[in-house]
């Protein structure tokens, strides 16, 4: 997960040094009966496919390839979407693969630019397809759900329910949900309607935490900053929930990015009071 940091910090030494222990890395193994696909996602293949990019050192996109198949057979069930857990041992049996009838929305949410990125390095469009049906699923059903733009905290992909719940945040168990989704557009582009569908969505979402989410603190110096909290929508009505916390702390950059990728002042301005609260 820190390879690309050592390039960046010009630690060459300590890099080739870790290139070295990946190499040797069995990945058809694992201490855990278990592997959390969204995880392995965002720290393994996501960390080698970013190093490579970097030094283009092939090796990396020779294990970045090794671990995208692993999770790649996570998305072998009848109904196309990727199991949250995969039963390490029975996965290779090709059996054991059961979506789970509840979890987070950033755990599905959370595969796009790791797996669209090793379809563009490998030029094998499986990785790509395999994602681009459940970030489907969600842009189908974003204007469906209790708050328009976003997605409940809580998913269900066995039933392909994405709109059901009522608790609404940036914030922990939907995070990189959002993250992703202007990234996804800066890699992809507009170019077609399988791809515009992120900058709808990116817009859609950051409209919506604007008016939903983000609110003006009481404090001492009355200083103008904003902070994300949550948003419950319950038959009595909706309500906010002033709660805020570390896994919120991208939101700032997000909208810097936004408002960078889609030329709008506003998303800057309030990235940046985002920031500084």
């Amino acid at each position: 997960d820190s390879l690309d940091t050592l390039w960046m910090m010009g630690m060459r030494d300590e890099f080739y040094e870790a290139v070295e222990a990946v190499a040797t890395i069995d990945f058809g193994k694992s201490t855990a009966s278990t592997v959390n696909t969204f995880e392995t996602c965002i720290r393994y293949l996501g960390g080698l496919i970013a190093a490579y990019d970097l030094s283009g050192h092939q090796v990396l996109l020779q294990k970045a390839v090794e671990v995208g198949d692993l999770l790649y057979a996570g998305f072998n069930t009848e109904n196309g979407m990727p199991v949250d857990f995969i039963h390490f041992e029975t996965a290779k049996e090709g059996t054991g693969l059961r979506v789970e009838s509840q979890v987070v929305s950033a755990s599905p949410g959370t595969i796009t630019l790791e797996f669209s990125r090793l379809s563009q390095l490998t030029g094998n469009s499986k990785y790509y397809a395999a994602v681009s049906q459940v970030m489907d699923l969600f842009y189908q059903n974003h204007n469906a759900t209790k708050l328009p733009g976003m997605w409940p905290m809580m998913v269900s992909m066995n039933k392909k329910d994405v709109v059901s719940g009522y608790q609404f945040t940036i914030g922990g168990n939907a995070d990189s949900l959002y993250e992703y989704l202007p990234k996804a557009h800066a890699l992809l582009g507009s170019a077609d309607t399988s791809s515009i569908k992120y900058e709808i969505m990116s817009r859609f979402f950051m409209d919506t935490a604007m008016d939903s989410l983000f609110f003006k603190p009481l404090i001492p110096g009355n200083e103008d900053i904003l902070i994300s909290g949550n948003r419950d929508v319950l038959e009595d009505g909706a309500r906010l929930d002033p709660e805020s916390e570390h896994l919120s702390c991208f939101i700032g950059g997000l909208y810097a990015l936004g408002g960078k990728l889609f030329d709008k002042d506003e998303y800057l301005d309030v990235g940046a009071k985002l920031a500084r609260g």
